[in-house]
């Protein structure tokens, strides 16, 4: 008996030209929800300030329509938005649970400036030379 088998699939979209301009639109505002949430999370840890999922939502999704420079969010489905929201918070949570080591998987640690040649994870494909494979610049 097989438990917890995945399986795995694969799509393909082609979008008319019509559609292709509302992903767009979908996509390039998710990405500034994106930014301004994690710009107030950032500021909000420097001032000790908890950040959550509702707050975030409110401050850079339902606050931020409100205002003239932003008011072209209200275009776009909420939805998307939202769930930009939800990623960075979840991806908050994961990185503060693998600080404390009550994530399972590689413990990260707070560092700063980058990695050792030897310990990087991907070089740019730009700086591999033409006799390399690409598994020769990849972490197994």
């Amino acid at each position: 008996m097989m438990v917890g088998v995945k399986q795995r699939y694969r799509y393909r979209l082609y979008p008319h030209p019509h559609q292709q301009v509302a992903l767009a639109k979908a996509f390039g505002c998710a990405r500034v929800v994106w930014n301004d949430a994690l710009a107030k999370s950032r500021e909000l840890y420097a001032a000790d300030e908890k950040t959550s999922y509702p707050l975030l939502a409110k401050l850079c999704i339902t606050q931020a329509k409100q205002t003239p420079e932003r008011s072209w969010l209200s275009g776009p489905s909420n939805v998307v938005f939202q769930q930009s929201v939800r990623d960075l918070d979840q991806a908050f949570r994961n990185w503060w649970a693998s600080l404390s080591g009550k994530r399972k998987g590689q413990e990260h640690q707070l560092r700063s400036g980058s990695r050792p040649r030897h310990q990087r994870c991907f070089e740019h494909p730009r700086r591999r030379t033409g006799g390399e494979s690409k598994r020769a610049w990849s972490r197994a």
